[in-house]
């Protein structure tokens, strides 16, 4: 893996470092199928940041832990996110060490929502995040949340869809999720059986911070 420095100069020259509201056509559905694809020419931090951000998505590398904290705080003020949803105990801890307010509760309007989540995974080749029903998360709050932002970490990048499928059945084992969804840029998201959730009922705005664990 390149050093975190290159990284970072090279995200930050090919994505650019702060938030930018762009509109792109909704981005193809991975396949599930294996299939053998060449080395990538890039680091696979690279290529799914530029992935990620052609899908539609926004990026955010966070060169460390503390400079997460940091960085999520300013953008969480940035956004005014007021209306902030989320289930995960870990999401929990750092939005109340951020003192940025949220429920659990559903009954925040959609079009005001923004929705925080963990991910299990993410594909480079693809540009995509892979979701699990291990986490403690809602379908209806990931279909109808205005925003999403997700909270990844570095060791969990894969090159291809496949790698990155094996590893969460290595994680969990005899516990293999019972549910997948891979989500490839803003408002798309697909099932173990690859059926689009329409674009309407998806998140308008995708975040996600990729946090550097060295």
């Amino acid at each position: 893996m390149k050093s975190n420095s290159i990284i970072k100069e090279k995200i930050l020259n090919e994505v650019g470092k702060t938030i930018t509201q762009r509109k792109s056509p909704s981005p193809p559905s991975p396949s599930l199928e294996p299939l053998i694809f060449p080395k990538l020419e890039e680091g696979k931090e690279v290529v799914f940041a530029e992935k990620f951000t052609q899908n539609g998505g926004d990026f955010i590398y966070c060169a460390s832990q503390e400079d997460f904290i940091e960085t999520f705080y300013l953008v969480a003020k940035q956004n005014q996110w007021k209306q902030v949803i989320c289930h995960e105990e870990r999401v929990k801890e750092i939005l109340s060490a951020t003192q940025i307010p949220f429920s659990e509760k559903e009954e925040i309007a959609p079009e005001n929502s923004t929705y925080i989540t963990t991910c299990e995974a993410m594909v480079a080749r693809h540009g995509s995040i892979i979701l699990s029903s291990a986490q403690p998360l809602s379908q209806k709050t990931l279909a109808r949340a205005h925003t999403h932002v997700i909270f990844a970490l570095s060791h969990q990048i894969h090159q291809e869809l496949q790698q990155a499928l094996d590893a969460i059945t290595q994680k969990y084992r005899e516990e293999t999720p019972s549910g997948i969804t891979i989500i490839t840029g803003k408002s798309k998201n697909t099932t173990p059986a690859v059926n689009d959730i329409p674009g309407t009922t998806g998140a308008k705005s995708v975040l996600l911070f990729f946090i550097e664990m060295g």
